[in-house]
């Protein structure tokens, strides 16, 4: 039996009664059983204002608004592109962050978060762009010292072109 109300929006969280009966091959009908219910539920809504926060080089702390009230947990991807997103694993219901781990230092990452249950995956809410932490540098040297200047280099330690590094000096 397939139920739908012809929205295309399905026919969740409403309650249904049913009972059944036998007609043989003489057409004598039998009394109705009793009458059952059941209830098809929904997929959960989307989760809101998914945001990220860098925790270290190599983990993200991921939250989100749980707009639903049916989900049995969440499922949370991560993606480099936006695009093509990875599974990073799921939550149990009502749990609104995670920590990701295992990414690389100085990375940019989406995030994805999508509520799921025994009907099916609810609409996934993506976050905007977040950055993981870059490792600290590494083979600190000053050279060329004057009066009025100074060079300094350092190693970059596996970080990406794209890091800013900012030089704070201290003196009298």
């Amino acid at each position: 039996m397939i139920l739908d109300d012809d929205d295309g929006e399905g026919v969740g969280d409403t309650v249904y009664y049913w009972r059944i009966q036998f007609i043989d091959a003489n057409g004598i009908e039998s009394a109705f059983s009793s009458t059952s219910t059941f209830t098809i539920l929904d997929t959960p809504a989307m989760p809101a204002n998914v945001t990220a926060i860098s925790e270290t080089t190599s983990s993200l702390q991921v939250s989100w608004g749980d707009n639903s009230s049916v989900e049995e947990g969440y499922q949370v991807s991560y993606s480099p592109d936006g695009v093509v997103f990875a599974v990073f694993g799921t939550t149990t219901a009502n749990v609104t962050n995670t920590t990701v781990t295992g990414l690389s230092a100085g990375s940019e990452y989406y995030f994805e978060v999508l509520g799921q249950n025994i009907a099916g995956d609810g609409g996934a809410a993506t976050s905007s762009v977040a950055y993981t932490l870059s490792q600290v540098p590494t083979g600190l040297s000053e050279t060329d010292t004057t009066k009025t200047s100074f060079s300094v280099s350092w190693g970059a330690n596996g970080n990406g072109d794209a890091t800013t590094y900012c030089v704070v000096v201290n003196g009298a």
